[in-house]
Order: structure tokens, then C-alpha cells, then sequence
């Protein structure tokens, strides 16, 4: 005789594994979405869909061209009001110090030339709701023969103002963190694991900030090469797949 709370068993087993796949696949997308800020950059928008481009208080950088630092090619850049392009954005057009045609250089506000010693920033506010994922890099912006005056600098990335994680120990002149040797941000004090699986939805705001180290010779900036890219965490297919098994075995057991 078939048992009757048996079926009954299996079949409330099955529809509440099967019901906990179906939730978990809605809370992440089937397909990873990503957004890099070199693919993503914008001279003429700031809001740029979720990037934004402003110094560490928050504040709003606004479109400017010239030298983005001393003697250096004009161009399209993100900048302070009335700073020059101290602290500044801007995705290079040319092969000059030590970066490349479509590289995202940042310059940290530079007190020898007067201005204030504010930071610079880039921010990624979430249009999504899930998990994320953070990868990218930071580098000395000039180069392996800059010669800068030792100058030094920090990067820290934080998730609604908590910080996240940071370089700890600075880059620039003679720390070897270079364009083909960058400073990734799986290197920094929180370890790769803190990069991973961070729960976001639409207004989660994740920064980026670069900023002047303590050290640095008689307190001048330094400009920083940045790789930045955030992507969802698509859905888990193992998941998935247990759900539809334990269907499939609830199928058969009402079958039989």
C-alpha cells in the first residue's frame, strides 16, 4: 500500500527546496552585469549613469580642459570648481609619464601648487539589487622613471561610507606599483574575500578613494593610474539545480 504521509513528505520536501531555488534565483540575475569605469567613462556627464566623479568630501567635480597636471597635454577633464585640476579625473588621450591612451588617471589635490590637500574619489551607486563583486587595480600615474619627489599615495574602498578595505602600506614613487605591476585591490588589508558577494540594492553606494599618504614627500600629490570594475553575481546554478532535481524526484515518487 502506498503511504499516503509519505507523498506527502517528499512532495512538501521537494516544493520547499524547489520554492527556495526560485527565490534565491530572483535575488540574483541568471547573467553577470558589469560596470568598468574605462568602458563606462564619460567627458560630458557627471552623474554618469552610476558613476560619479568627486573629491573625498563628496563634492561634485565639474567639466574642465587644459593640462590635467603640470606641463602636460590638454585635454577633457573631471576637476574641482575653481582648483584647476587638483584634485581631478580624466581617461588620458595621449602616451605621456607614466600611463597610456585610454587609461583613468586621478590626480590628488597638490598643496605645492596652493590648493588644499582634498582627495579624489569615484563612485558606483547600485541600480540593482543582489550581490557584487569589486575588482581593480591602483598604480603610480608617473611612472617607473617619474622621479617625483617620493611622492605617495593611499586608496581605500568603502560600502555606504564603511570602509571596506584599504591599500595599507602606500604606492608611489619606488614602491615598484607600477602600470605593469599594479596594486591590486585583492592585495589590500581586508584580503580578497571582502571583494566578494557584497549584498547591494538600488542606492548602495560603493567609493573609491585615492588620497595624499602622510609620508609623501613635503606633501605633494601624485597622480594614480585605477582599474575599477563592479559586476552582479549571477545566480547559482547549483541551486538551481537541486531545485529541479528534488522536483524531478517528487515526479517520480507520485508516479510510482
Amino acid at each position: 500500500m502506498k503511504s499516503i504521509s509519505g507523498h506527502f513528505a517528499v512532495s512538501m520536501a521537494a516544493n520547499g527546496i524547489f520554492v527556495l531555488a526560485v527565490l534565491l534565483a530572483t535575488e540574483r540575475p541568471a547573467e553577470a552585469t558589469a560596470w568598468d569605469l574605462q568602458n563606462d567613462w564619460s567627458n560630458t556627464l557627471n552623474p554618469n549613469g552610476p558613476w560619479t566623479y568627486t573629491d573625498g568630501a563628496g563634492d561634485l567635480f565639474v567639466e574642465g580642459s587644459g593640462s590635467p597636471t603640470g606641463g602636460l597635454t590638454p585635454q577633457s577633464y573631471w576637476a574641482a570648481p575653481g582648483n584647476s585640476a587638483y584634485p581631478g579625473w580624466f581617461q588620458s588621450t595621449v602616451n605621456e609619464r607614466g600611463w597610456d591612451v585610454g587609461d583613468i588617471i586621478t590626480y590628488v589635490a597638490d598643496g605645492g601648487y596652493g590648493f588644499d590637500y582634498r582627495s579624489s574619489a569615484v563612485s558606483w551607486t547600485s541600480p540593482v539589487s543582489g550581490f557584487v563583486t569589486i575588482s581593480g587595480d591602483a598604480w603610480y600615474g608617473f611612472g617607473t622613471n617619474g622621479g617625483i619627489d617620493e611622492r605617495l599615495l593611499d586608496w581605500r574602498l568603502s560600502v555606504n561610507g564603511t570602509s571596506l578595505t584599504h591599500s595599507g602600506t602606500p604606492f608611489g614613487d619606488g614602491t615598484g606599483y607600477y602600470r605593469n605591476s599594479p596594486f591590486l585591490f585583492s592585495d589590500g588589508t581586508g584580503g580578497p574575500s571582502v571583494l566578494q558577494d557584497i549584498p547591494v540594492q538600488p542606492g548602495t553606494v560603493i567609493t573609491l578613494n585615492v588620497s595624499l599618504d602622510e609620508n609623501s614627500f613635503a606633501g605633494y600629490g601624485g597622480a594614480a593610474g585605477i582599474g575599477f570594475t563592479i559586476a552582479t553575481v549571477p545566480e547559482p546554478t547549483s541551486i538551481a539545480i537541486l531545485g529541479l532535481g528534488c522536483t524531478g524526484l517528487f515526479i517520480r515518487r507520485r508516479s510510482s
